[in-house]
């Protein structure tokens, strides 16, 4: 079950978001220890209203209605002149968007970026406490000597506890030249790579302090390259994700995930399943 939820904030406003655990999420408005939170400035906070939600798609997308309400909208809700709008009101006015929860990803593997094929929004797990050696910041590519990771270093500010939104990204050793160093190797003669490598390259230099920036202008990217009809948004109050969409962020388990065999600049007679989205990017130019 997932908790829709508004906060009362100091100044007057409201807040909308959607949790599992309510007692520790208002905790972590109230504390001022997450600056990266919308309520840090308009602390204290008090929790108005809740209701409980099967489907974290059904939360979201009421979550997406009341964020548009008024003041007035709120107060009267509270006084119990308004009414939550119900489920069926809210996909038929969104003329029954689907939406998808997932973590962010460095270049995803095609398992993660297939998931887009049939949603309308994309909502990236920005609350998730972040998960070291896995998609998140890296990405599996095939180089002429096989299988190579590239992984892009972050600070935690918060050590473990750190989530996926507060990371930033490391720039004391430069990673980027390293990057596209080895993704230029690797398809430079790739057929697709001078549709799409300059593009490819001058995003990888841009210099975002964060990782969720970095993976969202990226993913961006290929959501407009793979021509898929699906918005992009973060959502730092989102903490988890199903156990399905977990698997698909570990590198260890990519050949679980088969994907249709392509041509491979690089794959002589055997075929690498699952890598990087850049692969079918380069190779063929749509997603597989």
């Amino acid at each position: 079950m997932y908790s829709l939820y508004v906060l009362l904030c100091a100044d007057d406003s409201y807040t909308v978001g959607v949790c599992k655990d309510i007692e520790r999420r208002v905790e972590e408005h109230q504390s001022g220890n997450f600056p990266n939170l919308p309520t840090f400035e308009r602390r204290p906070v008090k929790l108005v209203f809740q209701k409980k939600v099967k489907k974290i798609q059904d939360a979201l997308a009421l979550k997406s209605v009341l964020s548009e309400w008024t003041i007035e909208d709120f107060s009267a809700l509270l006084a119990g002149q308004n009414a939550l709008p119900d489920y069926e009101s809210v996909k038929n006015n969104s003329k029954n968007e689907t939406i998808l929860v997932l973590p962010t990803a460095y270049f995803p593997p095609m398992s993660w970026m297939r998931k887009l094929k049939k949603v309308d929004r994309l909502i990236i797990a920005g609350g998730e406490r972040y998960q070291k050696q896995t998609y998140r910041s890296r990405t599996t590519i095939l180089g002429a000597n096989g299988l190579l990771n590239l992984v892009v270093p972050v600070s935690r500010p918060y050590g473990k506890d750190s989530l996926t939104h507060e990371l930033a990204v490391s720039y004391t050793d430069n990673w980027q030249k390293d990057h596209v160093k080895a993704i230029t190797s690797a398809y430079g003669k790739a057929p697709y790579f001078n549709h799409y490598g300059e593009d490819i390259v001058a995003l990888i230099e841009k210099n975002p302090t964060s990782l969720v920036n970095l993976n969202t202008s990226l993913i961006q990217f290929l959501i407009d390259a793979f021509d898929l009809n699906c918005t992009i948004e973060i959502d730092t109050t989102i903490k988890d994700v199903s156990r399905e969409v977990q698997e698909l962020m570990i590198p260890k388990v990519r050949s679980k995930f088969e994907i249709k065999p392509y041509y491979q600049v690089l794959g002589n007679d055997h075929f690498e399943t699952n890598l990087s989205s850049l692969d079918a990017l380069f190779n063929i130019g749509r997603l597989p």
